[in-house]
């Protein structure tokens, strides 16, 4: 019989799990320290505010400099900074790292193949690149969801060029 948290009301995956899968609290009443509003960083149960908050930085950020095509910069910021800090936040700015470094090359290749063929690889490349540009705004929103609900994101056909 499944039980349901009583943080957050999720109903828990199996009877012998001691904490909601969903928001990190103790399914026993005893076991539930955590009202859902406190930073659990210090016990390592769950990112705290400040961690969730970085991370989503490190996704976002790439907004402001993907008017240019340096979207890579405010992912390599944050991870240069909390890289040692917080596990947490180095996972998520690595992961943001590594997908706009792969937009980025993809981008630099359909230029160059449009430059080489004199305009003709533009046919092709300019229909990918607007589903390459729609598939970046919603996997960074997917992305900035799941760090502030304190989850673990990994992008979809990522290359992890920075370890």
């Amino acid at each position: 019989m499944a039980r349901t948290c009583p943080s957050c009301g999720t109903e828990a995956v199996a009877d012998d799990a001691a904490h909601c899968h969903r928001c990190g609290a103790g399914l026993d009443v005893a076991d539930a320290p955590w009202s859902g509003t406190e930073d659990r960083s210090a016990t390592g149960d769950a990112p705290g505010k400040d961690s969730t908050n970085w991370a989503m930085g490190a996704h976002l950020s790439a907004f402001l400099g993907a008017w240019v095509a340096l979207a890579f910069i405010g992912p390599l910021v944050v991870w240069l900074i909390k890289r040692e800090d917080d596990p947490f936040v180095e996972r998520h700015a690595r992961e943001a790292l590594n997908f706009n470094l792969l937009l980025l090359i993809l981008v630099i290749i359909g230029l160059a193949g449009s430059i080489l063929t004199l305009g003709f690889g533009a046919i092709l490349f300019l229909p990918l690149l607007v589903i390459a540009g729609t598939a970046w705004l919603v996997l960074t929103i997917v992305a900035t969801v799941k760090a502030a609900n304190g989850e673990e994101y990994s992008y979809p056909f990522n290359i992890h060029l920075v370890k």
